[in-house]
């Protein structure tokens, strides 16, 4: 008889009650597993499979290094392909994997990224023109509506005039609401489980109406400027990577793959939906999580106007301030150490793996646990304790600090989400003052794939006494 291999030990409810217990509160499950059988446990979530949480930073970046071709991460992200397509980096695994990154990573790295961040500053100044004064709102819708500016803006070119438009704001309307529905606890659950293929016939059902409605919007902007660009009375942009970029449409419309061949329509809407989708309500998250932060140390606020004084001079943030804003970096990772937006990544085996001295079968789910990792104490001394200093007294590695997962997988817009984190705090905190009310209270809980705040952090802000005239937009209500 063939021998079983033997899995970590984890807990003994059944699958069915182990998925109930940790969708609502994956943070606490993962903590309790952790303290009960170490940093290698065995979760089995009803629907979704077997996993193996790994929180020991060797076991991860042993993973990280693996062979592409015995790890698949789109295998085990296929429930999102009803939203983000069949063809989009999330849910691909191998050579097609490889090919997508190849198109989608240029455009939102190096020189190419520095040009994102006038834009977001925009968007930035926008929303401080409607923000609310003096009295306790809270800051995640508010970001949302930030990101969903910056991201149509850098995105898809929409900017502040078009935005005004019938078909921007329509666009913008069916890409909150759809992102609406994805934001109960339980979505994740019918997300896998639903009959998607039956259930995107039916007319009148909310979240597949807007997903036909979005599919239409950007098919027809995908024809549009596809042919604007073919057009011989416009001066097509240069391909070169030197070349200043436009918005992210367009590039991908000029992309080409390793062999010559264009990216056909299909596939750009499949990436434009992945960074509208995957880039929107997380930044908007870990930004929410951020300003929690910031704004229950009056130090950290003060501290970070100061450097902000010192390198900008009072002047608009730019691309070229980012690298020397060395505390507000370090304020932005520790925040994403602390508040963990996703848990866990994962990778399927597709072949029997030997992965740190322990062997696992085929089938079974490999996970980096970021949010066990990033509270390590032999790795993060009093990990509960907010302290950006750490950031600024030594370097972690890529299987240590890991909010944007690792390896072959790494986020691609992890460049672009750092950024805008940078871009927005550096515009806010110059013309705002945050203040959590004395009896704030805020939890940690669900939200689609995410871990946010239960209160969406509630937060009085006045005008900053240093505001210049280029950040002192906020009004009064």
């Amino acid at each position: 008889m063939a021998s079983v291999t033997a899995l970590p030990p984890g807990p003994r409810e059944s699958p069915l009650r182990q998925l109930v217990r940790y969708v609502p509160h994956p943070a606490e499950f993962l903590e309790e597993c952790g303290r009960a059988f170490g940093p290698r446990f065995t979760m089995r979530l009803a629907g979704f499979g077997t996993f193996v949480q790994l929180a020991q930073p060797a076991a991860v970046q042993e993973l990280f290094r693996g062979d592409p071709t015995q790890l698949h991460s789109g295998e085990a992200n296929a429930f999102l392909a009803v939203t983000v397509g069949r063809r989009s980096v999330l849910v691909l695994d191998e050579a097609a994997h490889a090919d997508q990154r190849r198109v989608l990573v240029p455009p939102l790295h190096g020189s190419r990224m520095q040009a994102r961040v006038e834009p977001m500053r925009r968007a930035t100044e926008a929303a401080l023109r409607d923000w609310p004064l003096g009295r306790a709102v809270p800051l995640e819708p508010l970001m949302r509506d930030l990101t969903l500016r910056t991201m149509l803006d850098v995105v898809l070119g929409i900017g502040e005039a078009e935005a005004r438009e019938v078909a921007a704001q329509r666009l913008g309307r069916d890409l909150a609401k759809l992102l609406s529905y994805a934001r109960t606890p339980f979505a994740i659950v019918f997300a896998n489980l639903a009959p998607h293929e039956l259930l995107r016939r039916v007319p009148f059902l909310p979240y597949y109406r807007e997903l036909r409605r979005i599919h239409a919007a950007l098919d027809q902007r995908i024809e549009r400027r596809r042919a604007a660009m073919r057009s011989p009375d416009r001066a097509v942009e240069p391909t070169d990577r030197a070349a200043p970029p436009g918005d992210l449409l367009s590039e991908l419309l000029r992309a080409t793959r390793a062999d010559g061949r264009p990216i056909d329509d299909g596939e750009i809407r499949d990436a434009l939906m992945t960074i509208l989708v995957a880039g929107h309500d997380t930044t908007a998250v870990a930004l929410a999580w951020l300003f929690l932060q910031i704004g229950e140390r009056d130090g950290v606020q003060q501290r970070l106007r100061a450097e902000l004084r010192a390198v900008t001079g009072g002047e608009p943030i730019a691309a070229d301030h980012l690298p020397r804003l060395t505390y507000l970096d370090a304020v932005v990772r520790e925040s994403l150490r602390l508040c963990t937006v996703v848990p866990f990544v994962t990778r399927r085996l597709t072949v029997p793996l030997r992965v740190d001295g322990h062997d696992y079968p085929a089938g079974v789910h490999l996970c980096p646990c970021i949010h066990l990792v990033h509270r390590d104490p032999e790795l993060y001394p009093e990990p509960e304790r907010f302290r950006p200093e750490r950031f600024l007294e030594r370097k972690f590695g890529p299987h240590e600090w890991l909010p944007f997962g690792g390896g072959e997988r790494l986020c691609t817009g992890m460049a672009f989400a750092l950024t805008e984190m940078k871009v927005v705090a550096a515009t806010l905190l110059a013309a705002l003052e945050l203040e959590r009310p004395r009896d704030a209270a805020t939890k940690r809980v669900r939200s689609g794939v995410l871990i946010a705040p239960s209160d969406g952090v509630v937060v009085v802000a006045q005008r900053s006494p240093i505001a210049g005239a280029a950040t002192s937009a906020a009004s009064t209500p």
